[in-house]
């Protein structure tokens, strides 16, 4: 069974958060499905979404690590079942 972890991360809508929160990705070797960004009514702030396939201790470990980047104010992970279609 593959599990999707969708991470749900606020932080500041500054630029540099982006290139850091994908990095954090590239450097696991964990490949990003879905990304999205978008700002928040306040425009100070942003609202991240990203989903990448992974186990759940992985996907605990990234969200430790993504609450370490200082402009991320809050992170939450939740699993899905990832359903594979296999051709004949």
């Amino acid at each position: 069974m593959t599990e999707s972890h969708n991470f749900t991360i606020q932080s500041l809508n500054a630029p540099t958060v982006l290139p850091r929160v994908a990095l954090l990705f590239s450097k696991r070797r964990l490949p990003i499905d879905r990304l999205e960004m978008y700002a928040l009514d306040d425009g100070a702030h942003a609202m991240l979404g990203l989903e990448a396939r992974c186990d759940a201790s992985t996907a605990e470990k990234v969200a430790q690590q993504l609450r370490r980047i200082v402009e991320v104010s809050e992170v939450s992970v939740y699993a899905t079942e990832v359903s594979v279609a296999l051709r004949a």
